[in-house]
């Protein structure tokens, strides 16, 4: 089986296209646009025991994180937020994995939450 065949899921990507800001004391959220729908993918979630909810420990919030695998040329970057299975999912790391000489794919950690 070829890597796109392992590509099972289908998300969309959005980008900012407007970055938060603070004005006489209010914050205007970021925006996201779509760059692109329904792109191949396969996104797990990487601790499948807590099924991707936010759990409050002591005071301190944990959330479940995702990996997602994409093709090398695939245009995803840090910030961008990735939609799949009703899930927001904001991009944190991207990074290209090679075979011997060249990129084979990206693999493309992502949360919950932007930070």
């Amino acid at each position: 089986m070829s890597y796109s065949g392992l590509l099972a899921h289908r998300c969309d990507i959005y980008r900012v296209t407007t970055v938060a800001s603070t004005v006489h004391g209010y914050t205007t959220p970021k925006t996201y646009t779509l760059l692109k729908e329904d792109v191949r993918c396969r996104i797990q979630n990487l601790f499948e025991s807590s099924a991707g909810l936010r759990i409050l420990t002591s005071g301190i919030t944990a959330e479940n994180d995702y990996l997602g695998f994409f093709s090398k040329n695939e245009d995803i970057q840090k910030d961008d937020q990735v939609r799949w299975n009703g899930l927001k999912l904001f991009v944190k790391p991207v990074s290209p994995v090679y075979d011997s000489t060249k990129i084979h794919h990206k693999e493309v950690y992502m949360g919950l939450s932007e930070t």
